[in-house]
């Protein structure tokens, strides 16, 4: 993306099973250290609600917006999905990251929500008028 690269073309990944493992290991590396079990890398662990796992914490990684936080994240998975299969494993493999990513979205809408609370906790005094109107600038063409 930072390289001006088009969104509407997805690039074909040609060596699924590689790709995959990659994407994988990016994915764990981002992850709250309390997700990964000993012994176990992939799938990770999904035995906790969203609103559990918001409480745990260590999601600051992912709970970035824009072009280079979580939007990458959907994109390159995506881009794995969109792949020809051509085994039962890398099938499996991809199911568990789409369920992972999807559980791990729901999760940052509890942290952020609880994250927006406590620093509204922290303001001392909340306006309760509303926001001022914007000017709008009137461009007129003859």
């Amino acid at each position: 993306l930072g390289r001006g690269r088009k969104l509407d073309k997805m690039p074909a990944v040609k060596m699924v099973a590689a790709y995959g493992n990659k994407w994988k290991m990016w994915w764990l590396q981002m992850q709250p250290q309390w997700r990964r079990e000993k012994g176990r890398d992939w799938p990770l662990s999904r035995a906790w609600t969203p609103k559990e796992g918001a409480s745990e914490g260590g999601w600051e990684a992912l709970a970035v917006g824009g072009q280079n936080g979580i939007f990458i994240v959907v994109m390159t998975l995506a881009w794995w999905l969109r792949a020809a299969g051509s085994t039962d494993a890398e099938d499996k493999d991809r199911d568990d990251a789409l369920q992972d990513v999807g559980l791990v979205l729901q999760t940052l809408l509890h942290f952020e929500t609880s994250r927006k609370r406590t620093n509204d906790d922290d303001l001392e005094e909340v306006s309760t008028s509303p926001p001022p109107k914007k000017k709008r600038k009137v461009r007129v063409t003859s």
